[in-house]
């Protein structure tokens, strides 16, 4: 619940950055807290902590793909991710048991993975940054229309960007509803 809140007031990419670099800290320092002395309770906070580190990354990631895509192929991508991520996780737990049979230990698959954690949260950020100022300039983000007194609506010079195919693609889900009856 804290991770939706968070995600209707700040950036996406800002939150997907902080829970990708914690996780990434956590995997780093996973090794002592499995080796220290104090393991009978580090070892649960870790747990706790990681555990609802996954879950936090839930509603930003669905906010990205939203503002990314639409919300008509949010839920094909999010379904894909679903995926790609039992691939991975596969491939890692092979990975990981190799190294650990070659090294005797899983520090070295802890650090790898706390590494790539750390790419993922750099690449975060660039998730709905700015665009170059040579892109050509974005449809409005609403239609309005104009109904006169007497006889047929008049549409307004954004209703007639709405009938651009491709600036409609590019328009938020609400405003493609209303460029359909243009």
């Amino acid at each position: 619940t804290g991770a939706g809140w968070l995600s209707d007031r700040y950036a996406s990419r800002y939150l997907l950055f902080t829970f990708y670099g914690l996780r990434g800290l956590s995997l780093f320092l996973l090794p002592l807290a499995i080796s220290g002395v104090n393991q009978a309770y580090v070892l649960p906070a870790f747990i706790a902590f990681y555990g609802l580190d996954w879950l936090a990354t839930g509603a930003p990631n669905m906010r990205a793909l939203t503002e990314a895509l639409g919300k008509e192929d949010t839920p094909i991508a999010f379904g894909w991710i679903g995926v790609s991520h039992q691939i991975g996780a596969g491939l890692s737990t092979l990975i990981a048991g190799i190294i650990r049979t070659q090294t005797g230990s899983y520090d070295l698959t802890f650090t790898l993975y706390g590494g790539l954690c750390i790419l993922a949260a750099l690449a975060a950020l660039g998730i709905g940054a700015p665009e170059s100022p040579s892109e050509p300039p974005k449809a409005p983000n609403s239609a309005v229309i104009v109904i006169p007194k007497v006889g047929r609506p008049k549409l307004s010079s954004r209703a007639a960007l709405l009938r651009d195919e491709n600036v409609r693609r590019r328009l938020p889900w609400d405003d493609r509803r209303v460029a359909a009856f243009i």
